[in-house]
């Protein structure tokens, strides 16, 4: 009850996120559904040719990514990465 996740996606892992694209998508889906955050880096989609709209439902976007991490760990979030 006291834990929230969030997935930050940058580089390659933006595809994951993508309509059309996804591989994991129903997955996503259902994590969601636990309430577990999926946040794509603009700066990859912009590098890519996508935008926001491309993205699954639920999906958020920020402007970057790797800062997006940075700023939630000095917000007290813990990282761990694959």
């Amino acid at each position: 009850d006291n834990v929230k996740v969030a997935v930050v996606a940058f580089g390659p892992g933006v595809r994951a996120l993508l309509k059309g694209e996804s591989k994991v998508a129903e997955r996503i889906a259902s994590l969601q559904q636990y309430d577990i955050e999926f946040v794509a880096c603009g700066n990859t989609l912009e590098t890519i040719g996508k935008a926001a709209s491309d993205l699954l439902p639920g999906v958020a976007m920020v402007a970057f990514g790797i800062p997006e991490i940075m700023e939630r760990q000095l917000k007290g979030w813990q990282v761990i990465a694959p």
